[in-house]
């Protein structure tokens, strides 16, 4: 945009920010809020489904279109850093399963289809090692090689 200090526009917003009843700001701040379904649009994502399993291309389609919005808006706004090993979701626990589908976003699916279904399912959670179950075999272990190559990431910009 011509005519708008993007730097200083940031730089006032994100001083904005930590005021919410407050007059003592610049401004009041500007939220910009862009998700998967915006970056899938902006970007033309060939595979959703890919998009949301092979966490390589997920950061390489983050990066394009970080280059894209910093270019136009000043400012970067997806991790090109992703961790691709995540503990369950706790709609998981419950009996839900996470369901992907081409052309869309990660969905929930429950399979309770009635009181019978619930009991059975709180059966099954009260049995669980809850940690063994909601943290997949090698999470922490790539949890600590990904907070290494995103500490070796900052120290190199």
């Amino acid at each position: 945009m011509k005519g708008l200090d993007l730097e200083r526009f940031w730089r006032e917003n994100d001083g904005s920010l930590g005021k919410p009843f407050s007059t003592h700001k610049p401004r009041v701040p500007v939220i910009v809020s862009v998700d998967d379904h915006w970056v899938i649009g902006e970007m033309k994502v060939e595979s959703t489904v890919r998009y949301y399993t092979d966490a390589p291309y997920r950061e390489r389609v983050h990066a394009a279109c970080n280059k894209r919005t910093l270019q136009k808006l000043g400012r970067a706004f997806f991790p090109e850093h992703i961790l691709d090993s995540w503990p369950k979701r706790i709609e998981e626990v419950f009996g839900a399963e996470i369901v992907l589908t081409e052309g869309g976003t990660p969905w929930l699916e429950s399979k309770v289809a009635g009181i019978e279904d619930l009991v059975k399912i709180l059966r099954r959670v009260e049995k669980l090692c809850l940690e063994e179950y909601i943290f997949p075999p090698d999470f922490f272990k790539k949890k600590k090689e990904f907070e290494k190559r995103l500490n070796q990431h900052k120290n190199s910009l």
